[in-house]
């Protein structure tokens, strides 16, 4: 089933953190009190060799016990269920966040539905998830869950720099994907006779929406979330990140008449790859492109040969949070 846009992620994913006091805890002290004090009188009588001592040290350990004492306490300060759902409200797209969190929460049950197990992951722990993931599930579900549990510890890094200090999740080994996804790449003229079709069909919303994509570059996940004024200035979020621009009087004319920004942009991005596919089949163009593939050129367009390195990255900035995803985009092109 999936998850509704408002629904409350605390209701779905059932986290026990339930701890039994231990009955014993009083004696236990003791025993710790006593053991200390014996070899405190020992250690001032020098009654112990120095490798007694060393031994002494690795044995007890109380440091790294006070350690990973106030580690757990830190943990336990956390409020997961709150974090994770702060975590997806970053992004617009409710697939992605729906992808988000079916890969948190198999994890979650993997860790025995302890947010405590689960924020003290490990790598050793995160390749003993992989292996179990690839007996069951395909490559590319492994690779789903690993991407949004680590896109989730990438965040909890930012908000916790002091407790979880790294992200076991990245850079870990996955299955190879053979054929990840589908890339298209646009051929000239394509992008026109797809304009010409939808004004033959009279999709002139789709062909405001396609124009404005196609120009931009943006995801259309951004556009349910613009305000428009009404000398075409706007503003939007895209995945948690705020952008700005300003409309042509055409489009700011079109937005309003088609109601753009209220479009279900989950049915438009399909029937984009329907529209596509019939003219690919017709043969009037040469691939059934999606509108991330429109978004794909544009990148291609924009980033082209001949730039500093300066305007290069500052370029790269308008589409990706990191100058590495925009490279990959353009190396696939070339390859």
């Amino acid at each position: 089933m999936k998850r509704k846009e408002n629904q409350d992620i605390s209701g779905i994913i059932p986290i026990n953190n339930e701890v039994v006091p231990y009955e014993n805890y009083d004696k236990l002290i003791s025993g710790i009190d006593n053991t200390y004090n014996q070899i405190s009188g020992l250690l001032n009588e020098g009654k112990l060799s120095y490798e007694q001592v060393e031994q002494l040290n690795m044995k007890v350990s109380l440091d790294k016990l006070a350690k990973n004492v106030n580690r757990d306490i830190e943990y336990s300060k956390i409020d997961l269920n709150k974090e994770v759902k702060d975590f997806l409200n970053q992004n617009d797209s409710i697939s992605t966040r729906q992808v988000y969190f079916n890969g948190i929460n198999n994890y979650l049950k993997f860790c025995n539905n302890d947010s405590k197990e689960y924020l003290k992951t490990n790598s050793k722990k995160v390749q003993s998830y992989i292996q179990y993931l690839s007996a069951i599930v395909s490559p590319a579900t492994v690779h789903i869950y690993i991407k949004g549990n680590s896109s989730f510890f990438q965040y909890l890094h930012r908000e916790y720099y002091d407790t979880i200090r790294v992200n076991p999740f990245s850079k870990q080994r996955v299955p190879k994907l053979i054929g990840k996804y589908k890339k298209d790449f646009l051929k000239s003229g394509d992008f026109k006779t797809f304009c010409e079709y939808l004004k033959e069909i009279n999709r002139l919303d789709y062909l405001t929406l396609v124009k404005f994509l196609y120009k931009t570059g943006h995801r259309i996940g951004i556009i349910n979330k613009m305000k428009i004024q009404k000398d075409g200035k706007w503003t939007s979020i895209s995945k948690g990140k705020p952008y700005k621009g300003k409309l042509t009087k055409t489009e700011n004319t079109n937005f309003t008449k088609y109601n753009i920004i209220k479009k279900n942009t989950k049915s438009a991005s399909s029937m984009i790859i329907k529209y596509t596919t019939r003219l690919f089949n017709n043969g009037k163009i040469s691939c059934n492109f999606s509108l991330h593939d429109l978004r794909r050129d544009c990148i291609l367009r924009t980033m082209k040969k001949g730039k500093s390195a300066e305007q290069f990255i500052k370029d790269s900035k308008k589409f990706h949070g990191s100058i590495n995803t925009t490279m990959s985009y353009i190396n696939e092109y070339f390859d």
